[in-house]
């Protein structure tokens, strides 16, 4: 008995480290991304530039005053599981950060975007993540993860309650989203905002 559980305990040990360095590789595209805006609003002082900042200020200003009554991503679901560092439900010494929320829903559940806001980027994140689609609300991201299918272009503008994309459903038979808020750079707790 005792080495099957050393067996299993390893099996999760494996799994666990899998997911970190898919969570990992999101994060990397996010703070990329991020980076990258940041660079941009800060450059140049022409007039263009100022008209772009003032459009990004009203956006934020926006969406800053939608904290607490924001729509969820999906119609249906619960959250699965919260944002922060929490501990592993089977091995007790391991803690498992979580940069957004799991919003566990129903299969072929459509995936829509929480605020108006600028699609800023696509991406494959091979694993659980799938594909994931991030978009701009000024100087505030909105992260969704875990879809099957992505029914946006990067560019492309997206008004509140567009569908984004499709959950993703495992082969355990489990869909879920993954919905991450920040501000520039700074990760924020998305259950404080919807």
């Amino acid at each position: 008995v005792l080495e099957s559980l050393k067996k299993e305990e390893q099996q999760l040990l494996k799994d666990l480290k899998k997911k970190q360095s898919e969570a990992d590789k999101l994060e990397r595209i996010i703070s990329q991304l991020l980076a990258e805006e940041i660079k941009k609003s800060s450059g140049g002082t022409n007039t263009k530039s100022a008209n772009s900042t003032s459009s990004i200020a009203s956006v934020a200003a926006g969406f800053e005053k939608s904290k607490a009554n924001l729509p969820w991503p999906v119609t249906t679901g619960f959250i699965s599981e919260k944002f922060g560092t929490h501990p592993h439900p089977v091995l007790k010494r391991v803690k498992i950060p979580n940069d957004g929320v799991n919003i566990q829903t129903k299969q072929k559940e459509q995936v829509k975007a929480v605020f108006d806001g600028l699609v800023k980027k696509r991406a494959i994140v091979p694993g659980d993540f799938k594909y994931v689609v991030i978009v701009q609300h000024g100087t505030y991201y909105t992260v969704y993860a875990k879809l099957k299918s992505v029914n946006v272009k990067m560019g492309q503008q997206v008004r509140k309650e567009d569908v984004i994309g499709e959950v993703n459903t495992d082969l355990d038979g489990l869909s879920e989203v993954q919905f991450q808020v920040w501000k520039n750079t700074e990760k924020l707790d998305p259950e404080l905002w919807l």
